[in-house]
């Protein structure tokens, strides 16, 4: 049975040992949204907070 809204879940009962990051960070462009003039992409906005992804 899928979920249709976020649940809040502490993060060391999800990563009990810790958890790190391999490669690089990067923004996820909104690939819905125009193009700019200069050819980039908008960063994504998450629906529920506002805040870029």
């Amino acid at each position: 049975m899928a979920v249709s809204r976020r649940m809040e879940v502490v993060f060391g009962s999800v990563f009990p040992n810790g958890a790190y990051l391999v490669g690089d960070v990067e923004p996820v462009q909104d690939y819905n949204a125009d193009q700019r003039p200069d050819g980039t992409r908008p960063q994504q906005v998450d629906p529920d907070t506002g805040e870029l992804i």
